[in-house]
C-alpha cells in the first residue's frame, strides 16, 4: 500500500502508454496477479474556485481496481479471490474526487492496484481522462 502514497519514489517505475493491457506494453502475461499504474498531474489553481466536486474516468480495467488520489481511497470495482472474487472487466470507472483533497496548483497522485484473475489486464479501454468537474446544482 506503499505505492498509493504521494511520496513514493516510482522514478524507476516502466513508462506505459495507456490504454493498452499490460500484456500489450509489459510483457506481463501472468494470471491472478496484481500490478499498479501511478500518475502525477495538476490541476489549475482556478479550479479551486468552482465549489464542486471533480470526476475522475478511468475507462475500462481488467479485472478488479482500487484507484486512489492522494494516498486516499476514491474508489474501487469488482472484488479479489479473497473476498469472493468479482470482475468488473466490463465496467467503464469513473470515480469522484473531494475537491478537499485536491493540491490545486500543485501536484497530485493517481495510484492504481489493478487485479487480473485471467486473460488481458491492466487499464486496456479508455476514456482515460481528462477530468470533468461535477456540478452540485441543479
Amino acid at each position: 500500500m506503499n505505492w498509493a502514497a504521494t511520496n513514493y519514489d516510482d522514478s524507476d517505475w516502466e513508462q506505459v502508454e495507456l490504454p493498452a493491457s499490460w500484456e500489450d506494453h509489459s510483457g506481463y502475461t501472468a494470471d491472478q496477479v496484481f500490478g499498479w499504474y501511478r500518475k502525477t498531474i495538476e490541476i489549475p489553481k482556478s479550479w479551486d474556485d468552482y465549489g464542486n466536486s471533480l470526476l475522475l474516468p478511468l475507462g475500462k480495467i481488467d479485472d478488479v481496481d482500487r484507484t486512489f488520489f492522494n494516498g486516499t481511497e476514491i474508489g474501487k470495482s469488482g472484488s479479489i479471490p479473497a473476498d469472493d472474487f468479482r470482475t468488473a472487466w466490463t465496467e467503464h470507472r469513473e470515480y469522484p474526487l473531494s475537491m478537499v483533497d485536491v493540491n490545486f496548483g500543485e501536484k497530485n497522485t493517481i495510484a492504481i492496484k489493478v487485479y487480473d484473475e485471467f486473460g488481458g489486464g491492466g487499464l486496456y479501454a479508455g476514456p482515460l481522462g481528462p477530468l470533468r468537474l461535477r456540478s452540485n446544482h441543479p
